[in-house]
């Protein structure tokens, strides 16, 4: 009785291991996009004279009322 207990612990562990292993089985892909947007700006003073050595920090962008 109790080798017939063991053999079948035996047995099913190795199944579960089996179907852990099971080959050609591809692991889980995850996808994710990103949408890039250039904006192209030109920067007048009163006079419509272009401003010049602006950097990004002089900048804000915003998308519905929220900074991005």
């Amino acid at each position: 009785m109790r080798w017939t207990a063991a053999v079948l612990t035996a047995g099913l562990v190795s199944l579960v291991r089996a179907q852990d292993r099971q080959p050609g089985q591809q692991p889980p892909v995850f996808r994710a996009g990103v949408d890039v947007v250039q904006v192209e700006a030109s920067i007048l003073d009163q006079d419509r004279r272009p401003v010049h050595g602006l950097t990004k920090e002089d900048f804000q962008v915003l998308e519905n009322r929220q900074q991005q």
